[in-house]
């Protein structure tokens, strides 16, 4: 056997903290840094003065205007406020041992959990996720499952996530070898009918000898989906409001746009209205997440896809019939499209960019199931699998 080849070098100082005993390794980690919150801090003390000057105006000068002018400032101090909390308070702990990999998340008001076994590890690894327009990058590391992934060390400096991704992921690696629970390297195995579906797998499956197989998706409430769309919707509409009253004469500014530039205005300010109209239907579509139910099912002749909310057909519909199925492959490149068909937003990794391709005898795509973890497509496939209806 060869040795192990040494891996990235340690830092001298750790910004995480971390302990070994024996088959358990336990990491620690801020989600964020002293930098991050001594300028957060300087900055919302600065911005407070500005939001309580603009609060006592609206309160002693009841202007409409006044009010709708503070919506986007107030809404930025909130958001920074929940960000300085989360940089100073928030922590992120990892432990790994031969159950497997338990997650906690501790921010301000709120602690999440989550246990991966092991035998659904599959990789952890420090990468870029995102580079902005000024080179800005958003990088961490990624914890692969067969689910849906876990991020953690975002703040941590790329050395240090070089060093504790490899350290836990040979740490993964040795672990599973111990156990006989390695994952394969391919992603579309070729027989998927024994295959269970992953720990947090969204989909349930029903079997009917009439119909076919039915695969069933309940929404839930993301919090953090609800958050950001909200301080979106609140902050983009704001501003565009703050036009909007200017239009309307509410600002009795003597400047305030009439003739030629009061319609020059207004045709500029068509897209942006669309925009905020569509951030506040994500909005919605977001809190309402819990009353949808989408619906693929698979039949002889026809595959359905059906969303509902609260029992009601206000979702999209679509019928793709065929004449046999043959395959269903899965693959690494179906993450779901994002608004207008554009393709998702880079960013945080979520594990959710496969997807299951189905064809018909002539190796034609009768249709795709996009937005799955890898579990969940491969555990689809193993269910068509099983009824009969494709290889």
């Amino acid at each position: 056997m060869h040795p192990e080849l040494p891996g990235p070098t340690r830092p001298r100082a750790l910004a995480s903290t971390v302990s070994e005993d024996g088959d358990v390794i336990a990491v620690s980690i801020r989600e964020g840094t002293s930098g991050r919150a001594w300028f957060l801090g300087l900055w919302l003390a600065g911005w407070t003065v500005g939001c309580i000057g603009l609060a006592y105006a609206a309160c002693t000068r009841p202007e409409p205007f006044l009010l709708v002018f503070g919506i986007p400032f107030w809404a930025s101090w909130a958001f920074v406020a929940v960000v300085l909390a989360n940089t100073l308070f928030g922590r992120h702990r990892v432990s790994l041992d031969p159950d497997g990999l338990a997650s906690e998340r501790r921010l301000p008001g709120m602690t999440t959990r989550r246990f991966v076994p092991l035998s659904e590890l599959r990789s952890v690894a420090a990468r870029v996720f995102a580079v902005d327009s000024e080179g800005s990058e958003t990088a961490g590391i990624e914890i692969g499952t067969l689910g849906r992934s876990l991020v953690i060390g975002t703040g941590l400096s790329a050395v240090e996530r070089d060093w504790l991704a490899d350290r836990l992921d040979r740490h993964r690696r040795r672990l599973q070898a111990a156990a006989g629970r390695e994952q394969p390297a391919e992603i579309d195995p070729g027989d998927c009918r024994t295959l269970p579906p992953p720990t947090d797998c969204a989909w349930s499956h029903q079997e009917d000898d009439f119909d076919g197989p039915l695969f069933l998706q309940r929404g839930h409430l993301d919090a953090a989906a609800v958050f950001g769309l909200l301080f979106v919707a609140v902050f983009w509409n704001g501003i565009v409001g703050v036009f909007v009253a200017s239009l309307a004469g509410l600002d009795r500014a003597e400047a305030a746009p009439r003739d030629a530039a009061w319609w020059g205005l207004f045709l500029f300010l068509i897209p942006f209205e669309v925009v905020g109209l569509a951030v506040v239907v994500g909005l919605l579509a977001a809190v309402l997440d819990p009353v949808r139910v989408t619906r693929w099912r698979f039949g002889r002749d026809a595959i359905t896809r059906v969303t509902t909310w609260a029992g009601l057909p206000l979702g999209w519909s679509r019928r793709f019939t065929h004449a046999g199925l043959a395959t269903a492959a899965v693959r690494d490149d179906l993450a779901p499209r994002g608004p207008f068909g554009l393709g998702a937003a880079p960013g945080i990794p979520s594990g959710a960019n496969y997807g299951l391709l189905v064809a018909d005898a002539a190796n034609v795509e009768v249709c795709r199931i996009a937005g799955l973890t890898l579990g969940e497509a491969r555990w689809m496939k193993g269910r068509l699998q099983a009824a009969g209806l494709v290889r």
